[in-house]
């Protein structure tokens, strides 16, 4: 998916399931769909219309929303919204169980969670450093190929 940044400043960080979206200033990027939907829908254009005192029609919000949806002509072939992975505090999410589950979520691996969920020797920091060491998903970081376009 491919999304437009109007604005004269980078977007973000936008936090999208458990991680960090920033879109580039004024360019048009490659975007991982889901994420892209979400921004699409977080920013979209808030304008509504009004009348005044005398009875003038007015515009109210802004008319036009920061990000808009492009084409894959429109793009430079090299641009990327910036991906970052949203790091866990152990200590906000005191569960083992909500930690088991969102480390399950995330992909951590198999043998790792069932150690983790039988064994009072992985604690919920160590659970955690496991979730935050995670790598970010090719198809999550550059989700279009420009070979392809």
């Amino acid at each position: 998916m491919f999304i437009k940044n109007i604005q004269k400043n980078d977007i973000g960080p936008v936090v999208f399931k458990g991680y960090w979206f920033t879109l580039p200033a004024n360019k048009v990027c490659s975007i991982w769909e889901e994420a892209g939907k979400f921004l699409l829908e977080l920013f979209k254009a808030q304008g509504g219309v009004e009348k005044d005192e005398r009875g003038k029609t007015i515009l109210t919000g802004a008319p036009l929303p920061p990000v808009i949806e492009a084409n894959a002509k429109d793009w430079d072939k090299k641009s990327y919204a910036s991906i970052t992975r949203f790091h866990l505090n152990h200590k906000q999410i005191p569960s083992k169980k909500d930690l088991l589950r969102i480390a399950e979520e995330r992909g951590v691996d198999k043998d790792f969670l069932r150690r983790a969920s039988t064994s009072d020797e992985i604690d919920n920091s160590e659970l955690a450093n496991e979730i935050n060491s995670l790598p970010i998903p090719e198809e999550i970081r550059f989700p279009d190929n420009p070979d392809n376009l």
